[in-house]
C-alpha cells in the first residue's frame, strides 16, 4: 500500500477506505487533541507543552503559531493567543481528569487550599472509606490546620490499609 499524503490522510482521500474521519485519525494517533475556536476545530499537538504538564513550551508554541498563521491567515495575533490559552486550559483539564482524588487534593494542598482539599477528600472518603492514599492526604491536611489527633488517626488508618 502506498503512503498517504497529508491531504489524503486528513481529508479522507481515496486511499482512506475504512471511512475514518479526520477527527478519528487525529485522536487515534495520540499526538493531538481537539479544541474549538468559534466554528474552527483545531488539532493541537501535545508537543507545544513541556512534558506531561500544561506549561506551554515557547519553542513549540512558536512553531505551531507559524503553522496556524500560514493555514489561517485571517487569525489575528490576539486570536492565536486565545487559542493557545484555550489549549492550555484544555490540557490542564485533561491532566486533572487522569489524576486520582488524592492527587488532586494534594495539588490543592500544595497551593494552600487546605479547606478545598479537605472538602474534596471528605466527599471521596464517604464513598471509598478504604482509599489509603486519600486518607493519608486527609491526615496531612488536618495536621496542617492544627487538628493533630484527627490527622494522626487518618495517617495511622492509611498505613494500616496500605499494609493489608
Amino acid at each position: 500500500m502506498s503512503r498517504l499524503s497529508r491531504e489524503q490522510l486528513f481529508i479522507g482521500g481515496p486511499d482512506n477506505r475504512d471511512g475514518m474521519s479526520q477527527k478519528d485519525i487525529v485522536e487515534k494517533s495520540g499526538r493531538f487533541f481537539k479544541i474549538a475556536h468559534g466554528s474552527l476545530s483545531i488539532s493541537v499537538p501535545y508537543s507545544i507543552f513541556k512534558g506531561n504538564t500544561a506549561v506551554l513550551d515557547p519553542e513549540g508554541v512558536e512553531k505551531f503559531r507559524n503553522i496556524l498563521s500560514s493555514r489561517y491567515p485571517w487569525l489575528s495575533r490576539y486570536a492565536l493567543d486565545i487559542i493557545f490559552e484555550n489549549a492550555r486550559v484544555e490540557r490542564e483539564q485533561k491532566i486533572q481528569q487522569m489524576q486520582s482524588v488524592a492527587q488532586r487534593a494534594r495539588g490543592l494542598l500544595d497551593k494552600g487550599f487546605v479547606e478545598r482539599s479537605l472538602a474534596l477528600l471528605d466527599k471521596h472518603i464517604e464513598q471509598c472509606p478504604d482509599d489509603a492514599d486519600a486518607l493519608y492526604v486527609r491526615g496531612e491536611a488536618l495536621c496542617r490546620i492544627g487538628r493533630m489527633e484527627e490527622g494522626y488517626s487518618c495517617i495511622l488508618k492509611a498505613r494500616l490499609l496500605s499494609r493489608s
